[in-house]
């Protein structure tokens, strides 16, 4: 039941990211479903179209070969020019639809993986389609049966299916349901709360992520400043998992991770965690995997090695690469700080250089940093393959760009040109990355000039970035 859930789906789906691609201005359905995708998946996708056969328009054509795992990173992508305003509900369900989309996905890779085909546990099977009912009212409200070529979901009928079909594994055979008694206990006798909820010495600000602090060394070692700490109370959701997965693509020269990355979620969702988890895997990587000795880090050392190898690294020649932290909330355009030779540090391109290879890779940016104007692509090409496998991790940058005096500050206009060179840049790099960090809502930038440049923000990013 869950594969022919997944099967109407896909088919509700196609027309659906059609007809919002159709809308986008000055490029074709085509071009944006290939501008979403990462390289590998490009040219998979490149391939299995040119050697369509089938009549009708590239358009048309294009979508029945992106994979139901794509679809996310295609409505993503263009979330705000595409489909936004095409979905049906009010805000919360518009909010929550991207990731109704991930956890489909998530369930279609368990249910068509082959070792772990018939392992979808019945709760899930039957999350999954609840998600994937909710997302058809949500595309469709007045029923998909104009959707669909096989009839409109019926979400009753499918329920009915899926138990029927899930009671033959309900209980051992000769067994009925009603001898076996209690199926759970009391969550209480399973999970122990840790020692500081007992304890009532909990403190909320405890769990006040703060990127700065990690690359500082000033973070608590108990929660976010060791590597091993940090991921033994980290559940590393699927999300974070694809996006350390595809860093470490990107690090590794394959060219097939994302080359900008915005992570994105409401105020308290995850961002500077995620952002850390990062950071810590890039620098400390091959630490976590090696295993602390300690039984409880287990599980966490398997999932990392996990992880690394699905990037293709070894342990024994782990990746040898350079990190900036760039957090505007510690940042100041009016920074006293400066480099060991005595120069200014007031400017992210020129705290970026410093940090990925002191003072000889300032230098490579050195004129604009000491003007305050921004450096030019040939610049940071040439910084970039200077200092080799790197990533930037951006936190809170609509922060820093309010700190610039006024809107009408030649330093702000650099700031914007600053991003945009950089990501085209990164854009053509195989082996560096960028990660930020942007609010969801307008409700976290303040006032309205910290609303426009959040859209300036989002207009310069989305030109390349995958949003997770």
């Amino acid at each position: 039941m869950v594969i022919k859930g997944l099967d109407n789906y896909r088919d509700a789906m196609r027309p659906f990211i059609v007809d919002g691609l159709r809308t986008l201005q000055g490029k074709s359905v085509v071009a944006a479903i290939e501008g979403s995708l990462p390289e590998n998946s490009k040219k998979l996708f490149r391939t299995a179209l040119a050697a369509d056969e089938t009549k009708g328009s590239p358009d048309v054509k294009s979508v029945d070969h992106a994979d139901v795992g794509q679809f996310p990173d295609i409505v993503s992508s263009y979330w705000k020019d595409a489909f936004e305003k095409r979905i049906s509900g009010n805000r919360e369900t518009r909010e929550g639809f991207r990731d109704k989309l991930y956890r489909v996905t998530a369930v279609r890779n368990i249910v068509m993986h082959p070792s772990s085909r018939y392992d979808v546990r019945v709760d899930d099977a039957r999350q999954a389609l609840s998600d994937i009912n909710w997302v058809l009212d949500a595309i469709c409200p007045d029923g998909v049966s104009k959707r669909l070529s096989g009839g409109p979901w019926n979400w009753a009928e499918a329920m009915a299916g899926l138990t029927e079909e899930l009671q033959t594994y309900a209980a051992p055979s000769g067994q009925s349901q009603e001898d076996e008694g209690p199926k759970y206990k009391p969550w209480r006798e399973v999970i122990t709360p840790k020692w500081d909820v007992l304890q009532g010495v909990l403190r909320a600000e405890d769990f006040a992520a703060n990127l700065q602090a990690v690359y500082d060394g000033g973070a608590e070692e108990s929660l976010y400043g060791n590597p091993v700490s940090f991921f033994r109370n980290t559940y590393i959701t699927e999300g974070i998992s694809q996006l350390l997965r595809s860093t470490l693509k990107r690090l590794a020269g394959r060219g097939d991770g994302y080359a900008v990355v915005q992570a994105k979620t409401g105020f308290g969702g995850g961002k500077t965690h995620s952002l850390i988890a990062l950071y810590h895997l890039v620098k400390s990587g091959d630490i976590i995997a090696s295993g602390s000795g300690d039984p409880r880090d287990n599980e966490t050392r398997d999932q990392i090695r996990s992880i690394i190898e699905e990037a293709g690294i070894s342990l024994d020649q782990y990746i040898q690469a350079k990190v900036s932290v760039l957090s505007g909330d510690h940042l100041s355009p009016t920074s006293p700080e400066i480099t060991s030779n005595g120069d200014p540090l007031n400017t992210l391109w020129g705290v970026m250089a410093y940090q990925l290879g002191g003072q000889a890779a300032y230098e490579l940016v050195g004129g604009a940093a000491r003007e305050g104007t921004a450096p030019g692509g040939r610049e940071l090409l040439n910084l970039f393959e200077t200092v080799g496998p790197c990533v930037i991790l951006m936190d809170e940058i609509v922060n820093y760009a309010r700190n610039l005096s006024d809107s009408r500050d030649r330093r702000i206009e650099s700031l914007y040109t600053f991003f945009q060179n950089l990501t085209g840049v990164i854009a053509r790099q195989r082996n560096v990355a960028l990660v930020l960090s942007l609010p969801e809502s307008e409700a976290e930038v303040g006032d309205e000039r910290g609303i426009a440049i959040l859209r300036r923000l989002e207009a310069i990013f989305g030109r390349v970035q995958a949003i997770w």
